[in-house]
């Protein structure tokens, strides 16, 4: 993925619990420079004070994937604080469960735009300078709700995963004759907080 993490400039959405947390950390014990960024303030700060402790340098960004400006502002506080980015972490995601031809279209639309059209946002924002630069790498949380339709209850979940998985691979046949990596993580069941945001549509209340 990377010659080195020490000294490396690691970009990480949904960074401030679960998966991303980890990611985080772990970049910065390697020695990287760790930009997170989350919606949730207060557990955004808590990451933010554990890397810190690690005595790297970190940047913290509220940062929601499915608002084109606050992932470009993301972008251009990366940039103006350290320079460029050697790896993105495209790792925000959330779940919706419930029957496929009962799910509301509202939660359709959510999840979609923040596990597929956030990846295409930090890729559209973020992407560009590692062309022009020749180098950089690209990695996409899915699942392995990405390869395998494991419930009937998760479509929705399912299906953006397999449009992650979709997506990373079309990425790589774009990106990496250009010097630019792509991979694509594929994770079975992480003690998350994933279940906190979690939305049951179609499913009458006495049953859910």
């Amino acid at each position: 993925m990377l010659e080195t993490f020490d000294g490396a400039v690691v970009v990480v959405t949904g960074g401030a619990s679960g998966i991303g947390r980890g990611i985080a950390l772990e970049a910065a014990r390697r020695g990287a420079l760790v930009a997170v960024a989350d919606v949730h303030d207060e557990r955004l700060a808590a990451t933010a004070a554990e890397l810190e402790a690690l005595g790297g340098e970190v940047l913290a960004v509220h940062c929601d994937v499915t608002s084109d400006a606050e992932v470009d502002a993301l972008r251009d506080a990366v940039i103006e604080r350290f320079g460029h980015v050697d790896l993105l972490c495209n790792n925000a995601g959330v779940p919706v469960l419930g029957p496929v031809e009962r799910v509301d279209m509202a939660d359709w639309q959510w999840i979609l735009d923040v596990n597929v059209l956030g990846i295409v946002r930090g890729v559209r924002a973020f992407v560009p300078a590692m062309l022009e630069r020749g180098k950089g790498h690209v990695l996409n949380t899915a699942s392995v709700a990405g390869i395998w339709a494991y419930s009937w209850d998760a479509a929705p979940y399912i299906t953006s995963k397999f449009a992650a998985y979709g997506l990373s691979e079309a990425m790589a046949r774009r990106l990496h004759p250009h010097g630019v990596g792509v991979s694509v993580l594929c994770p079975g069941l992480v003690t998350t907080n994933l279940g906190e945001n979690v939305r049951v549509s179609g499913v009458p209340a006495e049953q859910a």
